[in-house]
């Protein structure tokens, strides 16, 4: 299958089918503590650099 055909297909095939149903809203308790911690994130400087289990010292 030459590039970038398979790509079309999928793409095809998922816009001939049925649209999933609509979003559902959040329950209140739920939103209550994501902007919560949304809130609180911003009580914690950004650092300079992300600490990566990866870097190497």
């Amino acid at each position: 299958m030459p590039v970038g055909q398979a790509t079309r297909a999928l793409l095809q095939q998922q816009a001939a089918t049925e649209p999933s149903r609509p979003p559902q809203p959040m329950a209140g308790v739920v939103a209550q503590k994501v902007y919560a911690r949304y809130v609180e994130s911003f009580a914690h400087p950004i650092p300079e650099r992300a600490a990566s289990p990866m870097a190497k010292k």
